[in-house]
């Protein structure tokens, strides 16, 4: 045991001394801090939406949209206008990406039951946001009214006289602001492919990009090619001291060593991005990961001996893992067929322990 464990530190010691290792050691970092810091100045500002009311200045439900909508999400950034044509011109011109236009006195529509033409939504033909926005404006609307039609319901239900309704109104509000403090009842919530929150009543908001998943895959790929690495140290005779298991296990821990290595360089990744959260997890998956990574391409270097036709086969297979494993989209939830082939991709088992 000894042995071996002398054997991971001096792999460890041979990589440490090649450029090539610490090329492929910075870039995880390099790259989270790159999307981290694009992301960073896209939430600063966020996607402007021109907002005009079209209503009094004294209108209550209106302006408290309004409140709703500015504090509640930083992906949209809501701003008011002075006048309907200058939220359409602030469109044109791109000085927004998309506008919303409060027809009419939304009091009224909601007595009347309206359904229709409460919001115009602006957007410029380059902008690909308004669907986002429409859908938000509207969700933070139903919430707002959500107890007046509860109420409205219920009194054409019951056909309550003034008093009795006056005492309905206030029980039903009561109950209607708890819910939704409890969130257990009425959230809206806009998730990403994996089905991480990226924008909510609290305003949270999340990378967009799956860095998980390309830190899955990249470490695979960077150990795919150190098996060209071990096919040269068994033609120089590195593993000759080692005879039957014991010369498996020595080739297993030199491209453990690459796996273990390139893995810190990941957990910075995973930090500097922001989705390190549960450290014993973290830990525990990613040294299960590299274990049997190891094992993987371990398996690969024994079956395809051709090292032309093992390089030529990283590129297919990175592929595969991007289209097959539930990295950018989980296909597999969608096509029954496809969720079998996913579970021959070693990263679908360390992307399915964080769901």
């Amino acid at each position: 045991m000894r042995l071996f464990f002398v054997w991971f530190q001096l792999s460890c010691k041979r990589y440490c001394v090649k450029l090539g290792f610490w090329i492929s050691f910075l870039i995880l970092p390099a790259f989270c801090l790159f999307l981290q810091v694009v992301t960073n100045s896209e939430k600063s500002e966020g996607t402007k939406v021109a907002m005009y009311l079209d209503a009094d200045e004294d209108a209550v439900l209106e302006h408290t949209l309004f409140e709703m909508l500015e504090k509640n999400v930083r992906e949209l950034s809501f701003y008011l206008c002075d006048s309907e044509e200058e939220a359409k011109e602030h469109v044109a011109s791109k000085k927004a990406d998309c506008g919303v236009i409060v027809r009419g006195d939304l009091a009224e529509k909601i007595s009347a039951a309206e359904e229709e033409n409460i919001f115009e939504m602006l957007s410029s033909p380059s902008s690909s946001s308004v669907r986002l926005c429409e859908e938000y404006v509207y969700s933070q609307y139903a919430s707002m009214i959500g107890s007046e039609v509860i109420v409205d319901a219920i009194a054409e239900e019951l056909r309550l006289e003034d008093e009795a309704y006056e005492e309905m109104k206030l029980q039903v509000e009561q109950i209607y602001a708890r819910m939704m403090a409890e969130s257990d009842y009425h959230l809206f919530e806009y998730v990403d492919m994996q089905g991480e929150v990226i924008a909510q009543d609290e305003g949270a908001a999340k990378n967009m990009f799956p860095v998980r998943g390309f830190v899955a895959v990249y470490l695979l790929m960077v150990g795919l090619f150190g098996c060209s690495s071990l096919r040269k140290d068994r033609e120089n005779g590195i593993f000759m001291r080692f005879s039957g298991v014991g010369k498996l296990v020595a080739e297993w821990i030199s491209l453990f060593a690459v796996f273990m290595m390139l893995a810190a360089s990941a957990l910075v990744g995973l930090v500097i991005s922001g989705v390190f959260t549960r450290p014993l997890l973290e830990l525990g998956s990613i040294l299960l990961y590299c274990v049997s990574g190891a094992l993987f391409c371990l398996l690969c270097s024994k079956i395809i001996r051709n090292e032309k036709i093992l390089i030529g086969m990283i590129p297919v297979f990175v592929l595969a893992c991007f289209i097959l494993c539930p990295i950018f989209i989980d296909v597999g939830g969608m096509i029954p067929l496809l969720g079998k082939a996913e579970k021959w991709f070693l990263p679908t088992y360390y992307l399915r322990i964080f769901e």
